[in-house]
């Protein structure tokens, strides 16, 4: 469980869990940036030897900014040969990342089906 004092309010980032060759992160909350240090410090604790399944589904707002570390993580893990599935949901953080392109390629899928070895 990683959350706790300092947690930015409406911002939680429920769950970190090693499981496999995958790291599972799950956010949710609001997120902008104000926030995107945690974000930061969440993506850069990800070893780069395993695969990243980061659920959003919960995030209700994020901004450009958050956007930047979901890119940065994409690029720091596809250097090792890994990849970052985002679990979106439906939602307007679903039509954003749409929008950008981001779904294609992080990877993006509406709910965790995949998450044990897809």
């Amino acid at each position: 469980m990683e959350s706790g004092p300092g947690e930015a309010a409406g911002v939680v980032v429920e769950s970190v869990t090693l499981e496999g060759r995958h790291h599972f992160i799950r956010l949710r909350g609001s997120w902008d940036l104000l926030n995107r240090e945690r974000l930061a410090h969440v993506f850069a604790d990800v070893p780069d030897d395993f695969d990243v399944v980061v659920d959003i589904q919960e995030v209700s707002y994020c901004d450009s900014t958050i956007l930047t570390e979901f890119i940065r993580l994409y690029k720091r893990l596809g250097a090792s040969g890994r990849r970052i599935d985002v679990v979106l949901g439906d939602s307007a953080v679903r039509r954003l990342f749409r929008t950008m392109h981001l779904d294609k390629l992080l990877a993006a899928r509406a709910d965790r089906e995949r998450e044990r070895g897809g």
